[in-house]
């Protein structure tokens, strides 16, 4: 019986969190495509080294999104969910943060709109 709920908990814990972040692969190929991807659906998504330089992202939902390295100067992100995201690297320079959930993200050699880096998450 323990055998059983520590496996279920383990299953919960490992699959649960994917699954509550699971990305619209159409709204994907939009951002690459358009770089106009206004709420869409891109939470866990893997955008690293990506050049979303200029990009329309405002109220997208990116929680968990992988930004390592990614361009995105100039980017709209007002009212964007980026709790948890991966922004190691990235270019935020002259973004549009205003309303922005960065709560949780991971943020280090991350060059913020200012033109300063952030390194809180080395």
């Amino acid at each position: 019986m323990r055998r059983t709920i520590a496996l279920t908990a383990f299953a919960l814990a490992a699959f649960g969190t994917s699954l509550s972040m699971a990305f619209d692969g159409g709204h994907i190929t939009q951002l690459l495509t358009t770089k106009i991807c206004e709420n869409c659906d891109l939470g866990g998504a893997d955008l690293r080294r990506k050049n979303l330089s200029n990009a329309n992202l405002t109220g997208a939902d990116l929680r968990g999104a992988i930004l390592y390295s990614a361009n995105l100067r100039g980017a709209d992100l007002r009212g964007a969910d980026l709790t948890g995201a991966d922004l190691r690297g990235a270019v935020l320079y002259s973004a549009n943060l205003r309303g922005a959930d960065l709560t949780g993200a991971i943020l280090c050699q991350t060059l913020m709109p200012e033109g300063k880096f952030n390194n809180s998450g080395c």
